[in-house]
């Protein structure tokens, strides 16, 4: 029963879609060895998610749908020969995760602000590494727009291009440290 409803967790939340987008992503990068790992990721990770859908109203049923799980590895057929060179089965990880207590909504809402913060700081260090022409180019700019028909002679175009000449370094490309 457990286990039927973590499949309908995978139909509900369109799992085979995202599965199939994701193969032929896989297909289209298959020279970068990071799609492969990504790929493998969100497999688990849709996993763990649909585990927890499943017990989300069940938390009393934790014991006997690790049972369950414990049981569909040991269906699994093994090949004589054959060598398992993965350390743990992805299933370990999903019966570990079922030990952890549910997340509360303050830890999930600091994991959104935490990557809220952390995108906003990679785009403001992207923001400040953009070479020195651009920022010549959008003040010259400015200062045309400003004034159009005057060009350079303007005194307040002027005087921006050279408050901008003291602050930025003069060699092409060298950022200021």
């Amino acid at each position: 029963m457990l286990i039927l409803a973590h499949e309908r967790a995978h139909v509900r939340r369109g799992d085979l879609i995202a599965n199939a987008v994701g193969t032929v992503v896989q297909c289209l990068l298959w020279f970068n060895p990071l799609v492969h790992l990504a790929t493998s990721r969100f497999r688990f990770d849709q996993e763990l998610a649909c585990d927890a859908t499943t017990l989300s109203d069940r938390s009393r049923s934790r014991k006997t749908y690790a049972a369950a799980l414990l049981k569909t590895l040991s269906l699994e057929p093994t090949l004589p020969f054959s060598s398992r060179w993965q350390s743990a089965h992805p299933l370990r990880g999903r019966i570990l995760n079922l030990q952890k207590p549910a997340m509360t909504r303050r830890r999930r809402v600091f994991g959104h602000v935490l990557v809220v913060a952390l995108s906003a700081t990679l785009a403001a260090a992207a923001w400040d590494v953009r070479p020195v022409q651009d920022y010549r180019a959008v003040v010259g700019a400015r200062a045309r727009a400003a004034h159009p028909g005057v060009g350079a002679a303007c005194p307040l175009a002027q005087a921006r291009l050279a408050a901008l000449a003291r602050v930025l370094p003069t060699a092409a490309g060298t950022p200021k440290h």
